[in-house]
């Protein structure tokens, strides 16, 4: 009886292992970000992605009071 039991909970072992292992191989293909592309506020150097990016003359900017702060610098 002791020798199924042991063969018994090698086989369960066994079979979560791989069950986990195969969920585990599937997940991060799905759960990987979408790449985008960054640019660097010409202000304050912070990286915002280009989308969300706003340009002015003299460059990329993270937000319109950069924008505004380096159209004042270049004046």
């Amino acid at each position: 009886m002791g020798l199924r039991l042991l063969l018994l909970i090698i086989a369960v072992a066994l079979l979560v292992w791989l069950v986990r292992r195969q969920l585990s191989s599937a997940r991060p293909n799905a759960a990987q970000p979408e790449s985008r592309s960054m640019v660097r506020c010409d202000h304050c150097g912070l990286y915002v992605p280009v989308d969300e990016a706003i340009s002015g003359a003299a460059g990329n900017y993270c937000c319109e009071a950069h924008r505004q702060a380096g159209r004042s610098t270049q004046a």
